[in-house]
């Protein structure tokens, strides 16, 4: 590593030739290498900190997160997006989520070869770095760093979602994502509407419960016009008075009923009688 470090400081671009590099550290952070050292720089003028930084940008071809880095506690000046997305052909198992075992190391290195192809046509694309996995699907965690200018994030999401081909592949990888779980920093694309399927059963019982509502009203109607509910047979009494005579009369309107007049006495009598059914 430090060859590698002394080779990226060495170059035209570099600007400086390290003399001496002290190792101080090494620790291991969930399965990634963590080097602290110093860099003696052979200059006779003050090494320009950003200059020493953007020398050793050419590290991220090494493996080496570029956010990570530091130089006399100054950073690189890089755009970040947190990313994440499902992976719907693979499920977590121990081994993913060892970071140090091998088969952690592949899939994280295969997925941010992908992601790098997907957004390859940006320029200022530095690398895309794999965080972490979570257990249960696969969902995938990362970074996305790009130097500046930037592009926005929604961009960026679009790009990834218009990525996805037939099948849900992934770049034409063999990683089947969900487009719809992409979410670069706090874009996300939103799913379409679906509307909840309803049973055919509580259909047909709607329909027929207003077939119900329809017909009880037409029913009705019909009934009352035939007189089915016997109206005809009741007798209707219309009283009237005839001031002149000082007595009281009455009209019976019944179909069911023909009256015969005598007039021996000036009253008037009703006898009941059938009708035949041509009346």
């Amino acid at each position: 590593m430090w060859r590698r470090v002394l080779a990226s400081l060495q170059t035209p671009a570099g600007f400086y030739l390290c003399a001496l590099l002290k190792l101080f550290s090494l620790r291991d952070i969930n399965g990634d290498l963590e080097i602290s050292g110093k860099a003696y720089i052979d200059t006779h003028a003050h090494a320009d900190v950003s200059q020493v930084l953007e020398a050793l940008r050419g590290l991220v071809n090494y493996s080496v997160d570029l956010t990570t880095l530091s130089v006399d506690d100054s950073r690189l000046s890089l755009q970040v997006f947190p990313i994440s997305f499902l992976i719907n052909n693979r499920t977590v198992n121990e081994k993913l989520l060892d970071h140090s075992s091998v088969e952690h190391q592949n899939l994280t290195r295969d997925l941010a070869d992908v992601l790098m192809h997907s957004l390859r046509k940006y320029q200022g694309l530095l690398q895309v770095v794999i965080r972490d996995f979570l257990s249960g699907s696969l969902i995938c965690h990362g970074d996305v760093v790009f130097q500046h200018p930037a592009p926005a994030s929604t961009d960026v999401l679009q790009t990834l979602v218009l990525s996805v081909g037939p099948g849900h592949m992934l770049a034409g990888s063999g990683f089947q994502v969900d487009p719809y779980s992409f979410t670069v920093a706090d874009d996300q694309l939103e799913p379409p509407f679906v509307y909840p399927s309803f049973p055919g059963y509580a259909m047909a019982i709607i329909v027929m419960c207003g077939l119900v509502l329809i017909a009880i009203p037409i029913v009705a109607l019909l009934y009352l016009n035939s007189g089915l509910f016997g109206w005809h047979d009741k007798a209707i009494i219309q009283g009237g008075r005839d001031h002149e005579a000082g007595t009281q009369t009455f009209e019976l309107d019944n179909q069911g009923f023909r009256s015969t007049i005598e007039e021996d006495d000036g009253r008037h009598s009703y006898t009941p009688t059938k009708l035949s059914a041509s009346e």
